[in-house]
């Protein structure tokens, strides 16, 4: 499931930042947001939006080969 999300976000980013989204949305100058060009700020928010997005499929992973079989629950360490 977790792959499955994942995908997901990495399709709407892809499509957020190149053609046709990037030009629907984020295309234009104004408004300034927090003083720089909104097509900067657009792709600004992608890029922290992508971290954010990496930092969670990374922290919800199995943590040893035991754990992604299914053996040991998770939390516990052995």
């Amino acid at each position: 499931m977790r792959n499955l999300l994942f995908t997901i976000f990495v399709v709407a980013c892809l499509g957020a930042l190149i053609w046709p989204g990037y030009d629907w949305f984020g295309n234009r100058i104004e408004p300034y947001v927090l003083g720089i060009p909104f097509s900067l700020a657009w792709v600004v928010a992608w890029v922290l939006a992508s971290f954010v997005a990496l930092w969670a499929y990374h922290s919800t992973a199995p943590r040893s080969a035991a754990e992604a079989d299914g053996d040991v629950p998770a939390g516990e360490d052995h």
